[in-house]
């Protein structure tokens, strides 16, 4: 477990990290906690109040630095090697990093032009440098946690012992009224400036806050115990966390507010101390788990191990990074955001009614394919233009075992006039079909990659586009394998392969011992391929590799490609990716929650659902907008032509499942 200190000109954040996942929270006065970003490994905020964040790619040894807005949009700014835990930012707008990775500690130096360099490489002196700081005189202030000190590296690239003496734990307590050069730091992980030049220091394990003079000299401004006591008394005597507490509940992210408040994460909570230097608790209960999100600050928990680091806006609002996510704290009424409307506001919606439900859904321009679930165990591809308001429906199947409930249409891909589809029933077997819109046209080949009567065959992935298909096929393993890999569910399966079905219905085996895939996409040509354990990659028809993008796979849902934008979700946000270069460009925080699917991307603008929601989102500036459609489940995808949703409402007229469609026109307008 690891903490780190971000610390904001005008600005409080709060960043708590460990081996897996962080994340930001953001607050503001007495207001409701929202999940707005995934987690960061640094952040921090210009004296403007410009926000930006660090995301290591620990598979690559690479970091991405990012420009945050308000509401956790974010834009890359800069690829950087290493492992980045803090960062600062100066009047200038030049970006401090701390560097913790496989070489020595350094501090690198990140100007507005670009350009990076090592600020601070004195081999040994720097053991495990976490929070950064830096004064109005361009002094920059790093705690290293492992070396149980405070440098100060002055404008000119000096560095000098500021606090500690290297040997915390076998030193002598100097806490008040002597230099700060011999006072004991156990863990100083976190620093802030005050407003009048004092440096504060925070000591994790020690449960404490402690200031440095101008002189130099130490003092206890918080915590002289370990635990959680003393609200509405003197900070100076209370408990602020620490100890022998395994999960580090000490006392993290520190800053200051623009009356000169000090602000302190410790023992799982946020806590004020005034000018009087009286502490109080305003967010946080203490619990061990993170909870509370579109609920009051007082009531919202922060979870394990804790907060990372904190910072206050320019508007007052205060940013808390935890590991589910970076949350916000701002004006709200404790209860979820509510959609705009049940049908997208301002656009003009044309719908399809079935008897049935809408199971899975497809489109190629103005054409959509979609699965119907009917009540007498059967169910149907339906075609329909809404353009030309043209329909057809496909050839009736019927369940072969009425007594299961897990086989219906769950995979569908619609490319020109032809879609393939299949029930994928894990475990049991793979149904798969062609059916076609065009009554002139023969359906395509389904390459005779599954039927019922092969019980281990499944098809885990379909995908198509311009006439063509891809197909991920395996087959499971009922028993020990000889040979295998891992599907998506942790199971054993063999023979994996990725067929390419071309536009004249010829199956093309492109890759073999390629694994079962978390997601699949085709366009122009390309296929898309969200691999678990080696990130994402990108095919030709003909199985040559156009791209290689490694990263931490455990935590992809989905993914979706369109010309050069490819867009993953992962469990807290989406990540934007550059096709050509296979760089990040972008990310986009996500709601909290389960059941959140991205299925659809076109022209710059993706679309997701959850609970009966549809969000769309533009990639350029994380714009969004969102819309309930009847009951759950909701499925919804663009092309070329617009949005089309399928949803399922109480019956009328004898019609429970629909299909809309939204003009793109109109989808854009919704986001200007």
């Amino acid at each position: 477990m690891y903490r780190r200190l971000v610390v904001l000109a005008g600005s409080l954040a709060l960043i708590t990290a460990s081996a897996g996942s962080a994340a930001v929270i953001q607050l503001t006065g007495k207001s409701e906690v929202t999940t707005v970003h995934g987690y960061l490994d640094a952040f921090a905020a210009s004296p403007s109040g410009q926000l930006y964040g660090v995301e290591d790619n620990p598979v690559k040894g690479t970091a991405v630095i990012l420009r945050l807005g308000p509401t956790g949009h974010a834009t890359v700014i800069q690829h950087v090697s290493g492992e980045i835990q803090g960062m600062a930012v100066d009047r200038t707008g030049d970006i401090y990093l701390s560097d913790s990775g496989p070489r020595d500690p350094v501090i690198d130096k990140l100007s507005p032009s670009g350009r990076l360099s090592v600020l601070v490489a004195t081999r040994g002196k720097l053991l495990e440098p976490l929070g950064l700081a830096v004064d109005a005189k361009g002094n920059l202030y790093i705690a290293d946690s492992r070396g149980e000190r405070v440098w100060k590296v002055n404008p000119a690239g000096a560095i000098s012992a500021f606090a500690g003496t290297g040997h915390g734990f076998y030193s002598t307590p100097v806490h008040d009224g002597g230099p700060a050069t011999r006072s004991r730091l156990l863990n100083p992980q976190y620093v802030a400036v005050g407003p009048n030049g004092d440096v504060y220091i925070s000591d994790n394990i020690d449960g404490r806050i402690s200031r440095v003079d101008s002189h130099g000299i130490v003092t206890t401004v918080a915590g002289n115990k370990h635990g959680f006591s003393g609200d509405g008394g003197p900070a100076a005597k209370a408990g602020f966390g620490g100890g022998d507490d395994p999960t580090g509940s000490g006392v993290s992210g520190i800053a200051f507010d623009g009356s000169g408040n000090l602000w302190a994460a410790a023992d799982y909570r946020i806590r004020k101390i005034d000018t009087r230097g009286i502490v109080t608790t305003v967010a946080g209960t203490g619990s061990q788990v993170t909870a509370g999100d579109h609920g009051p600050a007082e009531t919202a928990s922060f979870g394990n191990p804790g907060i990372l680091s904190i910072a206050f806006g320019v508007d007052g609002t205060l940013y808390v990074n935890t590991f589910d996510g970076l949350r916000r704290l701002g004006p709200g009424t404790a209860k979820p955001p509510a959609p705009v409307g049940t049908t997208l506001k301002g656009a003009k919606t044309i719908t399809f009614g079935i008897t049935g439900t809408v199971t899975a859904l497809s489109a190629d321009g103005p054409l959509v394919a979609f699965g119907e679930e009917t009540n007498d165990d059967c169910f149907y591809i339906h075609f329909w233009n809404p353009i030309s308001r043209s329909s057809a429906r496909g050839k009736d199947q019927c369940l072969d075992d009425p007594t299961s409930s897990s086989e219906y249409i769950s995979l569908l891909a619609l490319s020109g006039s032809n879609a393939l589809w299949g029930d994928f029933d894990y475990g049991n077997h793979a149904y798969c079909t062609s059916e076609t819109a065009s009554p002139t046209k023969p359906a395509p080949a389904d390459a005779g990659l599954c039927d019922d009567e092969q019980p281990d065959d499944v098809v885990g992935a379909i995908a198509g586009d311009g006439g063509s298909f891809a197909v991920n096929h395996w087959t499971a393993c009922n028993g020990p394998c000889a040979t295998g890999v891992d599907d998506p569910f942790g199971d054993r399966v063999s023979d994996v392969s990725l067929i390419w079905i071309d536009a004249n219905g010829a199956n093309h085996t492109i890759a073999t011992g390629a694994q079962a895939l978390v997601a699949m996409d085709v366009d122009a040509g390309r296929v898309l391929l969200a691999l678990p354990g080696n990130g994402l990659e990108i095919l030709s028809s003909s199985g040559k590799v156009l791209q290689t993008i490694p990263l931490q796979t455990a935590r992809i849902r989905g993914a979706v490609l369109q010309g050069d934008d490819i867009v993953v979700q992962t469990s807290n946000e989406l990540i934007q990716f550059s096709a050509s270069s296979g760089k990040e460009i972008g990310h986009h925080g996500l709601p909290a929650g389960d059941n959140l699917s991205l299925s659809g991307i076109q022209s710059g603008i993706v679309v997701y659902t959850r609970k009966g929601a549809i969000t769309l989102l533009r990639l350029s500036d994380g714009h969004s907008v969102t819309f309930t459609a009847g009951l759950t489940p909701v499925t919804a995808t663009l092309s070329s032509a617009g949005l089309f949703y399928g949803y399922s409402e109480p019956p009328r007229n004898g019609e429970v499942g629909h299909v809309a469609f939204v003009r793109l026109a109109d989808v854009e307008r919704a986001l200007s």
